[in-house]
């Protein structure tokens, strides 16, 4: 994760891992479909892998946006919102699991899609402006 945020930079790489990893949660309910548990441990580990590559990406993003004496909230903010929609998340997943029983893997097709999207939001950012010139003391 860190060398591809190096090597295309962070909001692409951040984006390009969050399209893998809710791709891969989005197959969940196919290999479900057809009993493939290969398959199936595959999606999975693709969608670790990928949120594992995609964190580098977020954090170098974050330093990049963060305002001049704001770096140590910058740097959190991508930690608390992960933490919070992985406590959130499971109870809105789990509802939707128990409102559709005879489409397994929906709650995960459900996180895929949201990954993307949320993901895709990251190309919508806008850097912030260059910071003005030293001022020459006269």
């Amino acid at each position: 994760g860190g060398f591809a945020a190096d090597l295309i930079g962070p909001r692409l790489s951040a984006t390009v891992a969050g399209v893998l990893a809710g791709t891969a949660l989005l197959g969940i309910p196919l290999v479900f479909a057809q009993h493939e548990t290969y398959a199936f441990v595959a999606c999975v580990a693709l969608w670790s892998a990928a949120i594992s590559a995609q964190a580098p990406g977020v954090n170098a993003l974050a330093q990049l946006q963060a305002l001049d004496g704001r770096e140590s909230t910058s740097m959190a903010l991508p930690r608390a919102a992960g933490d919070a929609a992985f406590a959130v998340a499971p109870f809105f997943l789990g509802a939707l699991a128990d409102a559709l029983p005879d489409h397994p893997g929906i709650d995960c097709a459900a996180a895929g899609l949201a990954t993307i999207l949320g993901t895709l939001a990251l190309l919508y950012c806008k850097d912030p402006p260059p910071p003005p010139p030293p001022r020459r003391k006269s």
